[in-house]
């Protein structure tokens, strides 16, 4: 659902199923913003903490969006301290995406990279 309403957005969108899958996409690709689930794919650990530094080392201006339904204020707190630029808890509206895409400018390249597609 999240994919396709990206894509309606004119944003090119990739998506990954583990953390190896997800650091190979960024190391290969250059993107505009990142969104990630705390978890990555089956995997119930909080993988995507380390998606969020990856992915603010790779890309210091790009915003990194973090979603997730496991939240809690430590969580939310680390998120943060690892240079995400938005927390949101599922469900979040796509209203809410927007605005915290704005002034991220599609289409190609860059690419949006999403790591919860399915989830959100």
């Amino acid at each position: 659902m999240l994919r396709s309403t990206l894509e309606a957005m004119e944003f090119d969108v990739d998506t990954a199923n583990s953390l190896e899958e997800a650091l190979g996409t960024l190391r290969r690709t250059t993107y505009s913003a990142v969104i990630t689930d705390l978890r990555l794919g089956a995997d119930e650990r909080t993988l995507g903490l380390e998606l969020v530094a990856a992915a603010r080392a790779a890309y210091p201006r790009a915003p990194v969006i973090v979603l997730t339904g496991f939240g809690n204020p430590n969580v939310m707190d680390q998120v943060f301290r690892l240079g995400a630029s938005f927390y949101f808890e599922k469900p979040v509206s796509i209203s809410r995406l927007k605005r915290a895409l704005e002034g991220v400018a599609p289409p190609n390249p860059p690419r949006t990279c999403s790591r919860a597609e399915e989830r959100a």
